[in-house]
């Protein structure tokens, strides 16, 4: 920001002063103005939000357990994600509160408006200090170019009408001469008439948008960084609990998929790593999975695995199966 530019948010103007803002745009006598889109935020929160869901879906679920886990590393890419989802929304639901108001640079009787981003930036011509005809041609022979450029060497560039450019000269000097004068002699009503935004010093116990207090005080938006602190600090709360969430829904899937196939393979790829459900696997499901494959090796398979899950819930199965075989084998001829 040049060091004659004020920040005005338009949000925080009361209803009079925004009234009196759209009017001024809709006069105003120099202007490139369009419609204001959303379309930018609502693109970067889209693109976001895929993101997010991509890394969420990512391996969720499959076997073996670990590949179904996210390292702590990724924590750092969900945070950046939902920091940058995060401004986005806020970007968009700002957007679209802004959406009445047109996009562009207009000049106004006593300044200049930038109204290019969320932010109205405020020149008043009381800093004017050339206005200039480059000399590379206009854009079109019924259009002049006017370069006005301002005393701490910004400048703004406006296209007018070849017919009117005198005219438009000698109001812009006139209107930078009167508020020097005005500024020089406190003449608060001339600047208040010429100017929206004048930045005039305060009136303790005076009344109105700029009597209680300086412009700079009343309308300027509050710093960027104490926003995108309190976004950073949620942020970095929530993305652990993210990453934790979602490995905790990978694992209940990724049981869940042991449980559909449920034969020794599966279950021994969940038990790979630290699943959070790995005592029942281990001591339930796998137990009975080794039963199965075990009674296709008739009652040798049955010793072997009692020899191993004696301790276990298919232990007690499986002795039962034993001793039925046993009880059926015919006795040995003599």
């Amino acid at each position: 920001m040049s060091s004659v530019e004020r920040v005005i948010d338009p949000l925080a103007l009361p209803a009079e002063q925004r009234a009196r803002l759209d009017a001024a745009l809709a006069r105003a006598r120099l202007a490139d103005l369009r419609p204001r889109a959303v379309v930018e935020p609502v693109v970067l929160a889209a693109a976001c939000l895929t993101a997010l869901v991509v890394l969420f879906v990512r391996h969720l679920g499959v076997l073996p357990w670990g590949a179904s886990q996210h390292g702590p590393g990724v924590i750092v890419v969900w945070a950046l994600g939902l920091f940058g989802l995060t401004l986005a929304l806020l970007a968009a639901r700002r957007a679209h509160r802004l959406r009445a108001l047109p996009q562009g640079r207009a000049l106004t009787p006593g300044e200049v408006l930038d109204l290019r981003g969320s932010l109205v930036r405020v020149i008043g011509l009381e800093h004017l200090e050339d206005i200039r005809e480059p000399t590379d041609g206009p854009i079109l022979e019924s259009l002049a170019t006017l370069k006005l450029c301002f005393s701490d060497g910004s400048f703004v560039v406006f296209h007018v009408d070849v017919a009117e450019r005198r005219a438009i000269l000698r109001d812009l000097e006139e209107t930078a001469a009167r508020l020097r004068e005005a500024h020089e002699a406190q003449d608060r009503a001339t600047l208040e008439r010429l100017q929206l935004f004048p930045d005039l010093p305060p009136i303790p116990g005076g009344d109105g948008p700029f009597r209680a207090a300086p412009i700079r005080e009343r309308f300027e938006p509050p710093a960027p960084t104490r926003a995108h602190a309190f976004v950073a600090l949620g942020v970095a709360c929530l993305s652990p609990l993210t990453w934790w969430g979602r490995n905790a829904v990978s694992d209940e899937l990724a049981f869940a998929r042991a449980q559909r196939e449920n034969d020794v393979a599966a279950w021994l790829a969940y038990l790979e790593g630290e699943p959070r459900r790995a005592h029942e696997a281990a001591h339930e499901h796998l137990p009975f999975a080794r039963l199965r494959q075990a009674r296709r090796h008739g009652n040798e398979g049955l010793r072997s695995f009692l020899r191993v899950y004696g301790h276990t819930k298919a232990a007690v199965e499986a002795r039962a199966e034993l001793e039925r075989r046993l009880r059926r084998r015919p006795p040995p001829t003599e």
